[in-house]
């Protein structure tokens, strides 16, 4: 027998609107933070520091759409909609992975430019050389 509450909805269904609702918070609040960050980066051109910046908001913006298919999901009892498409459902498996190792990569190289900072304060860094760090496989 599946467990309803008082208004005879089943319990899991109503996990499954909250967890729709939490996917939908999470790409309402962390979108608009995150364009509003990377716009905000992108102004101060100078600075090492704002170039990893740059890098790190676009790819959390990008990880930030990510849980739309799921609440869409959630809100059509788990249906598979495009994740019925295996295409589409390893294409987004694999891109929602590289973009948080690709995230926390940008946070790494930033702790390392300021930790060289730290340890040589009169030497500046170069953005071409981090641009070569960036791009090298």
């Amino acid at each position: 027998m599946v467990e309803t509450n008082s208004t005879n909805i089943p319990v899991e269904r109503e996990i499954d609107i909250l967890y729709g609702i939490l996917c939908f918070i999470i790409v309402a609040i962390g979108v608009p933070g995150n364009v509003y960050a990377f716009h905000y980066y992108f102004e101060k051109k100078r600075e090492v520091s704002s170039f990893i910046y740059r890098f790190i908001t676009f790819s959390d913006i990008i990880i930030c759409l990510c849980p739309i298919p799921i609440g869409v999901s959630y809100f059509n009892n788990r249906h598979a909609m495009l994740f019925a498409d295996t295409i589409f459902c390893n294409m987004w498996m694999v891109s929602y992975k590289i973009l948080s190792l690709v995230s926390v990569f940008y946070v790494a190289l930033l702790s390392v430019c300021r930790a060289y900072v730290l340890c040589f304060p009169f030497k500046k860094i170069c953005v071409r050389n981090l641009k070569i760090v960036i791009a090298r496989p």
